[in-house]
């Protein structure tokens, strides 16, 4: 994937979007390794699901680390934060 430059012509990283919808892991590790991507920011500040539990954050770690695509968990950092009180139930 060759790397774009802006309107000066300086070469700069690209980022990509990705939410998983409801794909099994390995479709979406597939997905990412056709698009070439080497990394996935998580910016979820609470990274699990209960419908999706193939996305909680340790398998997704560990399925990306498989394929060789780094995971950078930055929730805590980037992620929107629900109340400490909140119900997981409910988000």
């Amino acid at each position: 994937m060759e790397t774009p430059t802006d309107d000066t012509g300086v070469a700069g990283p690209v980022f990509w979007t990705i939410g998983h919808s409801d794909h099994p892991i390995d479709r979406f590790v597939a997905l990412l390794r056709a698009a070439e991507i080497t990394a996935v920011a998580d910016l979820r500040s609470v990274p699990w699901s209960r419908r999706h539990p193939q996305f909680g954050a340790r398998p997704l770690a560990a399925a990306l680390k498989t394929a060789g695509i780094a995971h950078v968990p930055l929730g805590a950092e980037l992620g929107g934060r629900p109340p400490a009180d909140a119900d997981p139930e409910r988000l």
